[in-house]
Parts: structure tokens; C-alpha cells; sequence
């Protein structure tokens, strides 16, 4: 299943609805990025190894629609400073998570979102923005994250009096002052329900004005006829937006636990996203140059039966602490000179995190040979003669150690008489 974020919605979810002050150790708010990471995790937690998600933020509050209609969002106001201030840090943290974030300039969210659900189905759009409502079908459901609540034709026609794909005209004949689009003035929720209950369509009612019995309604939507038709082509959502290509969702425990820690200062988070495993299916995992050696494993029958692999030149082994290994293997009688070439998921995961725990050797191992850095390099280069070193031990000079010794014990007595004597004491 496809999940599509509103990330927009979501964000001013999160600020509204973590109110408390929550700051970072240097002072800068993070209340909207818990609340919205907050959101967001329990869905990766609960979700198959296929599933994908994508996270959709406006580029800017001018679009398209206000060439239509110039007035159209003008009476927004801004979004609060300190809400401001967490924009780039809320992204950076949907980054971290693994979700790959679509911001396309001249083109509101809802578009993009609308076109990301033609060609998937199942798809859910994390959102309970009613905007978006007109995009509900067998395929297709909103998600309120605040509720725990799918939204459905039922939760729309209970809630509005129409069904998902008369939302459109039913915008278009009420109107939305949140984004100050006009509507026929005078035509209420509950008369738009009732008009297109009866007529089904915005253009059935225009072509049947002389059923309407009441001639108020009837005067209002003559009046109104040229409202209703702009309101419909600005509330109607664009489903042909060219979405760029962008890199598949890919969820890493270390590196959304890092982030938390580091760039949100929240133990809280950083233990939810240290939980979340995400084990692909055996047969997605791994290429055929690829041989993944599990310590786990490890015994001396199993070897044996695997030496072939770990001397083929050919494939790369990939094994977490190879120097380790190398040990054990060592003193079971094999060259481990012989094993070739090798990726450490360790060594890789130290050097970009700095951590040395791992939830899963292929995930790690696929997102850490695209973030390869120079002290990967370095350590890796130097794992082998760190085993040498191990297991041959280092030759000392007795003598010169001795020396240093007495200096240093000489340098600790001098240091306590003068301590003494500060002190005022013997």
C-alpha cells in the first residue's frame, strides 16, 4: 500500500496539537516535530515490508489557482514564527525517516497528491483535510491521524449530507473561507447538500433552475452562476501534475534513532524508531554478488560448507565485525587471508552514525553503500592489520616503559606535596 502524507496539514495538526513548550538543549522549539514525527512512526511500526510512503509539502502559497482567481488562500494568515522556525527541521526529520519528500513549485500538495494516487491501489492519504475528500474511492481512503480513523464514502456522506465525488460541487456551491473561495453567495452546507441530493451535479442544477421551487434559492443561484463554475475549477483537484523521480521509501532504524537524538533531542522518539523493524521478504533482499556472512551462524560444519563463498572473488561478503570473525575463524584453522572482498556493516554504520548497534544487516547494508564516506574507507583498510596486531600481539620496550614509569610516579609525588601545601595541609 501507498501512503501519501499531507505534509502541510499534518504539521499544523502537530503544532495545534502539542500546544506544550518542547525545546531542544539549544532553546529551539520542536513541539510540531514531535507531534508530527510522533504521527508518523506508529505507521511505519505497522506497516509491510512493500508498503511505500511519500511526504507532499506546498513549494509556496501563490499557485496556479490565483491566476483563476487572484483572491484565492489571500486571507490566510501567516504561519506563526516559532511554527516557521521547525518547517526545514519537520522535512529533515521525514528525510531521516527514510520518506522521500515531494515539493513541486506552482502546484498546491492536494494536486500532487491527487496525481501520486491514479497508479496505486490501495493508497491512503494521511490526512482529514476535507479537501482532499474528493479523492475517496474503493482505491483510495484518508487516514486522521489524531482520531486513529480511516475516512471512507460513509464518514463523508454522514458527516456533509453528499457522497466523495459530488465534494467537488459541493465546495463549488458553498464556498470554503479558509481558502476564500466564493461559492454562491447565500448557499449554505446544508442547502448544498439538499440541491445536490436532488440533482446530483453542479451543472444538473444550473440545467434544471426551473425545478427549484423556492425562489430565493433559485434567484441566489443565477446570481451565483459564474462564482459557482470559477469555485469548481479552483476546489476541482489536477490529477496530470509531472511528478519527478525521487528515491524509494526506505526506513533505517540507526539513522531516524540518530537524528531524534541528535537534531530533536527526544529519548521518546529515538526509542520508537529503535523498535521499528522492517524485514524485507528473503526473495527481495539480495543481489547475487552479494554473500552475507551471519555470526550468528557461525560453527566450524558451517564453514566448511560455505568456504567456497567466502574465497569467491567474485562476490562481495557482507558480514557485521568482520575482525571478530576473522578471530574465530583464525582459530579454527582457516587463512582468513584468503576472504575477499568484504563490506563491514559495523564499520559502516560507526562511521556514519557512530553508534555500533544494527537492527538488520541487509537494511543497514543497502543504505550504508550508498552513504559510503572516508572513514569507512580508513577503517576498513585497516581491519586487517588490526586482527595481525590482535593476534600476534605488539612488542614493547620493558625498559623504555620502566623509565616513563618512575617519571611519571615522580611527577604524581611532586604534585601532591605542592597540592599539600596550597591546601594548607601535611
Amino acid at each position: 500500500m501507498r501512503s501519501v502524507i499531507d505534509g502541510n496539514s499534518l504539521l499544523y495538526r502537530a503544532y495545534y496539537g502539542v500546544r506544550q513548550r518542547l525545546t531542544r538543549a539549544d532553546g529551539k522549539p520542536v513541539n510540531a516535530v514531535y507531534g508530527f514525527c510522533n504521527m508518523i512512526l506508529p505507521l511505519i511500526a505497522a506497516s509491510q515490508p512493500e508498503d511505500e510512503f511519500i511526504c507532499v509539502f506546498d513549494a509556496h502559497r501563490r499557485n496556479w489557482r490565483n491566476d483563476i482567481y487572484p483572491e484565492y488562500k489571500m486571507h490566510r494568515d501567516d504561519m506563526p514564527d516559532d511554527l516557521a522556525s521547525q518547517l526545514e527541521l519537520v522535512r529533515s526529520a521525514v528525510r531521516a525517516m527514510g520518506i522521500p519528500i515531494l515539493i513541486i513549485p506552482n502546484v498546491e500538495a492536494d494536486d500532487v497528491i491527487a496525481t501520486l494516487i491514479q497508479d496505486q491501489c490501495p493508497t491512503r492519504i494521511v490526512s482529514s483535510d476535507k479537501d482532499l475528500m474528493q479523492l475517496i474511492s474503493p482505491c483510495c481512503f484518508l487516514f486522521d491521524t489524531m482520531k486513529g480513523q480511516e475516512i471512507r464514502e460513509s464518514e463523508v456522506i454522514e458527516r456533509f449530507g453528499v457522497r466523495p465525488n459530488q465534494m467537488i460541487d459541493y465546495q463549488a456551491l458553498m464556498g470554503d473561507s479558509s481558502d476564500n473561495v466564493p461559492g454562491v453567495h447565500g448557499i449554505g452546507a446544508k442547502k448544498a447538500a439538499e440541491l445536490l441530493s436532488e440533482f446530483d451535479t453542479l451543472e444538473n442544477i444550473y440545467n434544471n433552475l426551473d425545478k427549484i421551487k423556492t425562489s430565493r434559492v433559485k434567484s441566489l443561484l443565477e446570481s451565483g452562476k459564474d462564482s459557482a463554475f470559477m469555485s469548481k475549477k479552483l476546489v476541482a483537484l489536477k490529477t496530470d501534475i509531472e511528478i519527478p523521480k525521487y528515491e524509494p521509501f526506505n526506513f533505517n532504524a540507526n539513522v531516524a534513532r540518530k537524528f531524534f537524538l541528535d537534531e530533536v533531542n527526544s529519548p521518546a522518539l529515538a526509542e520508537k524508531a529503535g523498535k521499528i523493524s522492517r524485514a524485507k521478504p528473503a526473495s527481495a533482499n539480495i543481489p547475487e554478488n552479494i554473500f552475507v556472512f551471519n555470526m550468528d551462524d557461525f560453527d566450524g560444519l558451517f564453514v566448511k560448507n560455505v568456504w567456497d563463498k567466502l574465497t569467491d572473488k567474485k562476490l562481495i561478503k557482507v558480514a557485521w565485525d568482520w575482525k571478530t570473525i576473522f578471530h574465530k575463524l583464525d582459530k579454527n584453522g582457516f587463512d582468513v587471508s584468503a576472504i575477499s572482498p568484504i563490506d563491514d556493516v559495523m564499520l559502516m554504520n560507526y562511521a556514519i552514525n557512530k553508534t555500533e548497534k544494527s537492527e538488520n544487516i541487509i537494511d543497514d547494508y543497502h543504505y550504508f553503500t550508498e552513504h559510503k564516506n572516508d572513514i569507512y574507507d580508513i577503517d576498513l583498510a585497516i581491519l586487517r592489520p588490526l586482527f595481525q596486531m590482535e593476534k600476534n600481539g605488539v612488542l614493547i620496550d620493558t625498559e623504555k616503559l620502566k623509565e616513563i614509569s618512575e617519571k611519571l610516579h615522580k611527577k604524581a609525588d611532586e604534585l601532591q606535596v605542592k597540592i599539600w601545601e596550597l591546601a594548607g595541609t601535611q
